[in-house]
């Protein structure tokens, strides 16, 4: 900011005004130190006193107060929380980008939407270095929680009880980049198993662009072999987490006993778009705000265009003190224009993870959705008691031959680990319940 000074002074008087200042002076010591003052009182950081008109016989001086256009210059951490320096000015660029006299703090709001490792805004002081350089003192909490989870779930199949298991380890900033690595194991028998490994980097080399990638094999039940690789590039928006387009390809391979019962060998690539916003409270366990995906697979199989869709949405309802409500609703499909849809691209749902209460992929169609409600009761931060029920249909009308499971859960959140157990029924007796249980440590 500038300061005009003049070179002949008297005696003054102040007359501060909403767009200017009136001194009676040719005190240039008493100059000096009201326009300072001035400058101090004013919360502005971008104003400057521009000389306007000087009369020598009443020693009047007018000064113009101008609100000009200022930026951030540079930006200083007080602690970079183990990101590399290069990715934090990638995050916090748009602070450099606007007008220190907008509104900043939408700013940080933003960020709160573009990065899912953020739950508060970060916080900023604006002050200069040097008399030309201004800078924004930025102090933020990130939450990156690197963990181990595994999930158990019984259920009856063929009159034996069968178990099913799965491990997940994700990795979170393990590079500094603000990254998350993750790998997937689930095995249900050993016809029936998944290996998935995924990763997204917001900021690789420092750039704008992000990129996800993933790789998926699965065993089904001993028919077929399904392998399945997506990449995207991701940006970010102030109403989205992450908004990507790739490319998927992938191949589905019959054993010998999936040949003997009509399943085919397939290939097929496809153009990808994601659509992801996070505005949970928590990482885990959260009970305000809600959470969006949406994916859309549209491509060729040999001769033949298909489209394949997943959508996802929860929302979180506040009631009277400790009560609130959690709604989801999910849905699968897939369509292929000119032929029917293969049996090894059928979707197959039921179980811990989709309908509770039912066997683990007891059902498949080419579309499913699934609703369900939970009325829980929080007694205090770090536990959780709910009653649910789950209603599913593969059918577009959702309450058309609708498939109903209920059922009741415990979670408790501890400083290092996080357990869930459910009991889900899909008749009234008691003993042909499905337990689920799902636990998660932190590394």
């Amino acid at each position: 900011m500038r300061i005009f000074k003049l070179l002949i002074f008297s005696t003054a008087l102040i007359f501060p005004q909403n767009n200017n200042i009136i001194i009676t002076t040719i005190d240039s010591n008493f100059v000096k130190s009201e326009l300072e003052d001035s400058l101090d009182k004013d919360p502005r950081l971008s104003i400057k006193f521009q000389l306007k008109s000087f009369n020598f016989d009443s020693t009047k001086i007018l000064y113009d107060i101008i609100n000009q256009s200022k930026t951030v210059d540079t930006l200083i951490f007080n602690d970079n929380k183990g990101i590399r320096t290069d990715i934090l000015l990638k995050i916090f660029k748009p602070y450099l980008l606007f007008p220190i006299d907008n509104d900043l703090d939408k700013i940080g709001k933003d960020i709160v939407m573009k990065y899912n490792f953020f739950y508060e805004p970060p916080e900023y002081e604006l002050g200069l270095i040097n008399k030309d350089t201004l800078a924004a003192l930025i102090d933020f909490k990130p939450e990156f929680k690197s963990h181990y989870a595994g999930i158990v779930a019984t259920d009856n199949y063929d009159d034996n009880l069968r178990i099913k298991g799965q491990f997940n380890l994700r990795l979170e900033n393990y590079f500094k980049g603000a990254e998350h690595i993750e790998f997937l194991w689930s095995r249900i028998d050993s016809n029936s198993q998944q290996i998935k490994f995924e990763g997204l980097a917001p900021h690789p080399l420092g750039l704008g662009l992000g990129v996800f990638f993933r790789y998926d094999y699965e065993l089904f039940m001993g028919l077929f072999t399904k392998v399945e690789q997506k990449y995207r590039l991701r940006a970010n928006s102030p109403m989205f987490t992450d908004i990507g387009a790739g490319f998927v390809r992938g191949f589905n391979q019959p054993t010998d006993n999936g040949l003997q019962l009509g399943y085919h060998r397939l290939d097929y690539y496809a153009y990808t778009v994601h659509i992801f916003r996070d505005l949970t409270n928590k990482k885990f366990l959260p009970d305000r705000g809600s959470q969006l995906i949406f994916d859309l697979d549209g491509g060729l199989d040999r001769k033949d265009y298909f489209i394949n869709g997943k959508f996802h949405y929860e929302r979180f309802y506040s009631l009277e003190k400790s009560f609130f409500l959690h709604y989801e609703f999910d849905f699968e499909g897939i369509k292929y224009f000119n032929s029917t849809v293969p049996k090894t691209r059928y979707k197959w749902y039921g179980g811990a993870s989709s309908l509770r209460g039912y066997n683990e992929d007891l059902f498949k169609s080419t579309q499913y959705q699934i609703s369900s409600l939970s009325f829980c009761f929080k007694p205090y931060e770090r536990f959780q008691i709910k009653l649910f029920t789950d209603f599913g249909s593969d059918f577009i009308h959702l309450y058309k031959e609708g498939k109903v499971g209920y059922g009741f859960g415990l979670a408790q959140v501890n400083q290092n680990s996080f357990v869930v157990v459910e009991y889900g029924l899909s008749d009234r007796y008691l003993s042909n319940g499905k337990l689920h249980l799902k636990w998660i440590a932190s590394l």
